[in-house]
């Protein structure tokens, strides 16, 4: 194949890749949650909602649980955390007396 050959097949390659990633980049929504404010922003459009309810509240609590569940589970939770495993119930506290056990074997 040619050098002129290579090169048009490559800018035909840069503008389908390109357009592509327009069109994902206007596509797809990107969502930030900021203190009680959340940013969406699709293409050149934002739009910003406050989101200080209490059923808002609970759910963003309830997402918490298997993050601190996990980070128990292998150890990387700070000691304090650990400390108060309890409170996040017993599949929780039982997962963390599982890795205190293997730590010990």
């Amino acid at each position: 194949m040619s050098q002129p050959n290579l090169e048009h097949g490559n800018e035909l390659f840069h503008d389908a890749y390109g357009a592509a990633t327009d069109d994902a980049t206007r596509d797809v929504p990107v969502l930030v949650l900021f203190e009680d404010k959340l940013f969406a922003r699709q293409g050149s459009t934002t739009k910003v909602r406050t989101v200080t309810t209490p059923a808002f509240d609970a759910l963003k609590n309830a997402t918490h649980v298997p993050i601190a569940a996990f980070a128990l589970a292998r150890g990387r939770a700070p000691r304090d955390v650990r400390a108060a495993s309890g409170d996040l119930g017993d599949a929780a506290s039982s997962l963390l007396r599982k890795r205190k056990l293997e730590q010990i074997r």
